[in-house]
């Protein structure tokens, strides 16, 4: 018995997405004091508030994986981050409650409800971004943006790899 493979990419690539999709869900500022609070008798201080959520993804394969992800609005200025892997940032984005981004990390494109025709290449921050992979095993994926209502949300859609 004989096997031929062809493997253009040098990985064999899951038939169907891993599991189900990751969702990760913006999350509103918290900013200032929670009371009840006890004060110091040394002054005053503020801690940064915290922007955004992260969702640990696990891929099962032996290699990287470059994602889809689809973040559906409203809000501005995205950031997805893997945490320890890449940033991709995305300034001067406004989208609205039913609009989508669609971002291709393997095909490295960004797309406004998917459509070709309304690339959103343009507005990738290149000095702070990079076109990230999952790694195998865990990986944590965040998402911040500049303002957002509940309607925001991250799918993101893989197929582990192995060699």
């Amino acid at each position: 018995v004989s096997l031929a493979l062809v493997l253009p990419t040098g990985v064999m690539e899951d038939a169907s997405p891993s599991g189900s999709t990751a969702l990760v869900r913006p999350a509103t500022v918290a900013v200032g004091r929670h009371y009840p609070k006890a004060y110091p008798s040394t002054g005053w201080f503020y801690a940064n508030g915290a922007v955004g959520s992260a969702v640990v993804i696990t891929s099962l394969g032996t290699e990287p994986v470059a994602p889809l992800m689809r973040l559906y609005g409203a809000f501005t200025e995205p950031v997805i981050t893997n945490v320890g892997v890449g940033t991709l940032e995305l300034d001067a984005v406004t989208l609205v409650d039913g609009q989508y981004l669609e971002i291709d990390m393997a095909n490295k494109t960004v797309l406004l409800n998917g459509d070709p025709g309304l690339s959103y290449y343009n507005k990738i921050n290149f000095v702070t971004s990079s076109w990230w992979s999952l790694q195998p095993g865990a990986n944590t994926v965040t998402v911040q943006t500049a303002s957002q209502d509940t309607s925001c949300e991250l799918d993101i859609f893989w197929r582990d790899n192995y060699v």
